[in-house]
């Protein structure tokens, strides 16, 4: 399937791709698109067919970036985007300048006690036809067509994925997330080689009252993928220029 976006539009060799969270939308990175000198595309996810997983968002997001003429990135995912993000630097034939990952979904949690007894009581009101008057969370608030999309979404554990990132990477966390705990993102900056942790006050929705600092982040990468032989490919202003308002949002 392919992806509207929204395209900042400026012209640059590297560009920067973000993907929001689940239930989110693209211009949740409309501050980001406005502050980052450098080409910014801020990608759309919607409602899916019932047989999707969380590798064919991703596959949906390559194909998207290939038909618009991007192959060099630094991708940012915050919660649901950061699983997308993670399969395309560590599985796809992308070149990933750069990483980030902002409270980051891909850790399946242990389940303790108060998981299960959440499990019996949505067990209880599903068979007394209770379930749709009560959120208990947002597998509830979803489209009876989304609900196995979510299910296998949020089952997949890509901790396995997280060894074969090479790219440069930052990862940023609010301390106080309870979505994704902070010690999921202890486990990202423990299995990618090189990665930097950065934590903040707030939940899972935090970086965008500190997103100065994942915009400076970015800017470095920015620039480490300038020194590491990014240049504006030939024809590149023709390339961009013919697709920059192909899908816009």
């Amino acid at each position: 399937m392919r992806l509207e976006y929204l395209d900042n539009g400026k012209i640059s060799g590297l560009a920067v791709v973000f993907l929001h969270g689940w239930d989110q939308s693209a211009h949740t990175f409309d501050a980001f698109l406005n502050a980052i000198d450098a080409r910014c595309i801020a990608l759309q996810f919607g409602d899916v067919d019932t047989f999707y997983d969380v590798y064919t968002y991703a596959l949906d997001v390559y194909m998207t970036l290939k038909a618009i003429g991007v192959d060099r990135v630094i991708l940012v995912g915050h919660s649901f985007g950061g699983r997308i993000a993670t399969i395309l630097a560590a599985l796809f034939d992308l070149d990933v300048a750069g990483l980030v990952l902002i409270d980051s979904a891909g850790i399946r949690p242990k389940h303790g006690l108060k998981y299960k007894l959440s499990v019996l009581k949505y067990k209880y009101l599903s068979r007394h036809n209770l379930v749709d008057k009560i959120a208990l969370n947002d597998y509830t608030t979803l489209p009876i067509s989304m609900r196995s999309v979510f299910i296998r979404v949020v089952n997949e554990d890509l901790r396995y994925l997280l060894p074969r990132i090479h790219a440069n990477t930052r990862i940023f966390w609010g301390m106080e997330d309870e979505s994704t705990p902070l010690r999921d993102g202890q486990i990202f900056h423990k299995m990618i080689a090189g990665s930097k942790l950065d934590t903040f006050h707030g939940g899972h929705f935090a970086f965008l009252s500190h997103k100065y600092m994942i915009i400076d982040a970015i800017g470095s990468l920015l620039e480490f993928g300038k020194i590491d032989g990014t240049n504006l490919p030939p024809n590149g202003r023709e390339i961009l220029s013919s697709n920059q308002e192909v899908g816009q949002l």
